[in-house]
């Protein structure tokens, strides 16, 4: 699979059912800011072990590396990120990932890196519709707005692939503001270009 790694074809652990009425399944996501630090990955995994988070979507890790995917495992979690991309004066940026816990891991089935900003997750769920995340960072409103505006297609695309029967969280960092011309008390009062971009893909 050039665009991602579907876990069966390693030999898929026995699914497990994640989404259930009677235990809780923590997600949450978060901007990093830059992972290539080793204590900044503990201090992640040991938030994530004290909050009992079973799910993370990460941006803007910051990896560079040939692979498509690359995926790490550490004790009681996987961590599985895209490249990140070099800007014009060769710093690393960007990258969108996922982390993972034992059970989440196990309900895994595929995961797909769309393009650098956005990562399509999908977990298996025995009689329940199946789960699907989509991790995304969007570009910055300094960058060029054709970007912008790319990424939002592209993201919209992304969410009509997933079957309508399939439980959908959208989750990520979209440097996004919205305003009082958008909602009724927001903490901005005036809306961004990705703001209203935003506002634009949810209706």
């Amino acid at each position: 699979n050039p665009q991602g790694q579907v876990k069966s074809d390693k030999g898929r652990l026995k699914g497990i059912r994640l989404m259930s009425c009677r235990e809780n399944v923590l997600i949450s996501t978060m901007n990093v800011n830059t992972l290539k630090d080793e204590w900044r990955i503990q201090e992640l995994l040991f938030n994530c072990q004290q909050y009992c988070i079973d799910i993370m979507g990460l941006q803007e890790h910051r990896f560079i590396y040939d692979d498509v995917l690359n995926e790490k495992r550490y004790k009681g979690y996987t961590i599985i990120t895209s490249s990140g991309y070099r800007n014009t004066m060769g710093a690393a940026n960007g990258g969108v990932g996922v982390l993972l816990s034992r059970r989440a891991y196990s309900a895994l089935t595929c995961v797909k890196s769309v393009n650098d900003w956005i990562l399509l997750v999908e977990f298996e769920e025995r009689n329940f519709p199946k789960c699907t995340i989509i991790v995304c960072y969007s570009p910055t409103n300094c960058s060029d707005e054709e970007i912008n505006l790319i990424f939002y297609e592209t993201l919209s695309d992304t969410i009509h692939t997933v079957p309508a029967h399939n439980v959908l969280l959208v989750i990520g960092y979209l440097n996004a503001r919205v305003g009082l011309e958008h909602v009724k008390y927001p903490y901005h009062t005036e809306a961004n270009w990705n703001g209203r971009l935003l506002v634009d893909l949810a209706t």
